[in-house]
């Protein structure tokens, strides 16, 4: 157990540190979109599901594949007559499984596979996965909404929007909730079905044990009789067996949970910014920045907001040393101009010069430590002024 829980917490510690880098390198414009308020909750949930998969759930289901194939050896050794009885009635716990996991999958709202998918772990995986994905992003959802806000609870309360904001909360968990019912309706009526079968199963062992330790006491047996004995470890060598069977199936939820939380983890990780902040890609002109800005022809529009049109074919020129003050109405692109000079985003059409280089030439790094920018509601860190 400690090998595979060392192993858990260093890939998870690993996922942390490549998500977080990851997140840091994008451009403005991916949390515009994304919702960069659900990030951290994002993180904290999945971040545990890969662990609870990777660490030692592991060993759990090796202790457990090993616990019933040891358990069915001893079965068949002591009398395998009976045993091959008992593990004919696998076939109707393996449908009453299959009936608990097509349950599950349309609690869940999951489609079933068809073909050769049509198994067992097909519908646990899938069951499962869908119903933790469902449930993490209406969690993510509820998570960045009250984060937002009290990060900005001044406008909140400013404009009386406490209602709306908790109604909306309510909305959230209120379709989180219907998952979790839907799936714990259907769950609790597949396991009836699950243990109905099995009790059956006990029962027939029981009934064909005895008959044959009648037969044995019948035809005076003298060597190797069945006896009432044997029947009763035969019985809970195959009842062990079937326990340690079944806890394979927390072992394999982990794993579904995990893997449904590595692949939202692998989005983020792997993808590509549009604008790198950290790449040391671009130029670096050696000679000192005078800080001759030109803008030409440039047309802009928010990600979160393509439709709207913010900067329609700006021009501007600022001399060197020149001191220049946008004035204008809200919305009119003051500020979209400053951030566009900082590459904070990308103009759709046009460009911006920097004396006389294309800012998109530039390196990124280089380019913002030419500006000093303050904000309209700055945040200032323990070393952002020093003395």
């Amino acid at each position: 157990m400690y090998c595979w829980t060392a192993t858990g917490e260093r890939q998870t510690q690993k996922f942390r540190e490549r998500y977080v880098n990851s997140v840091l390198s994008q451009e403005i414009g991916w949390f515009d979109t994304c919702g960069a308020s659900e990030l951290s909750t994002k993180l904290a949930e999945m971040i545990g599901k890969v662990q609870d998969g990777t660490g030692r759930k592991v060993g759990d289901l090796i202790q457990y594949l090993t616990q019933f194939v040891a358990a069915m050896g001893v079965a068949f050794y002591l009398n395998w007559k009976l045993s091959l009885v008992l593990l004919a009635a696998i076939p109707i716990i393996g449908a009453a499984g299959i009936i608990s996991y097509l349950l599950v999958c349309a609690g869940d709202g999951v489609t079933g596979a068809s073909g050769t998918e049509l198994n067992l772990g097909a519908f646990m995986i899938m069951a499962i996965t869908s119903a933790q994905q469902q449930a993490l992003e209406q969690y993510a959802g509820a998570g960045g909404l009250a984060s937002q806000a009290l990060n900005a609870i001044r406008t909140v309360t400013a404009l009386n929007m406490q209602p709306g904001i908790v109604s909306r909360y309510r909305h959230f968990l209120y379709e989180a909730m219907l998952v979790g019912v839907r799936k714990g309706v259907n769950v609790g009526l597949g396991n009836g079905a699950v243990f109905g079968a099995c009790f059956l199963t006990y029962a027939l062992g029981f009934w064909y044990g005895g008959n044959l330790v009648a037969d044995a006491l019948e035809n005076n047996c003298t060597h190797d009789c069945l006896t009432g004995g044997d029947v009763l470890a035969v019985f809970f060598s195959t009842i062990m067996g079937s326990i340690a069977l079944g806890q394979v199936a927390p072992p394999l939820t982990a794993f579904s949970s995990a893997r449904a939380a590595v692949g939202s983890i692998l989005e983020i990780v792997e993808r590509v910014p549009l604008i790198d902040g950290l790449s040391d890609d671009g130029m670096k002109p050696d000679v000192k920045c005078r800080g001759e800005i030109v803008v030409e022809n440039v047309h802009f529009a928010y990600p979160s907001r393509p439709n709207l049109q913010v900067c329609k074919g700006y021009d501007l020129q600022i001399a060197a040393g020149e001191t220049v003050a946008l004035v204008g109405m809200s919305g009119a692109g003051k500020s979209t101009l400053i951030n566009l000079l900082l590459r904070f985003y990308d103009p759709q059409k046009g460009r911006i010069m920097l004396d006389s280089y294309d800012i998109k030439e530039l390196n990124i790094k280089y380019l913002r430590q030419q500006c000093g920018y303050v904000g309209q509601e700055p945040v200032l860190f323990a070393v952002s002024v020093n003395a």
